[in-house]
């Protein structure tokens, strides 16, 4: 099993944070549940992968992205994956 590394106090958590995590898998990891459970906005691992991705694809591409099918796949990729 793998351990996952996390603050060891939440406490200094407070609702006025933004908390991002750049891990994906698992989709949400300890330290963004400790963060939406002290109130702070989080941006999950998946949502920075899918705007990274979204991101490069527009400037390569010149075409705004499909986000929503970039969503979609990067979830169905995770639940195939994710024991």
């Amino acid at each position: 099993r793998q351990r996952q590394m996390c603050i060891r106090d939440s406490g200094w958590l407070k609702p006025s944070m933004v908390v991002m995590d750049a891990v994906y898998n698992p989709p949400e990891t300890k330290l963004i549940k400790d963060a939406r459970n002290a109130g702070c906005k989080v941006v999950t691992g998946l949502e920075w992968l899918i705007y990274q991705g979204a991101a490069s694809f527009r400037i390569w591409r010149g075409i705004e992205p499909p986000v929503e099918i970039m969503r979609a796949a990067c979830e169905k990729a995770l639940r195939v994956r994710t024991p």
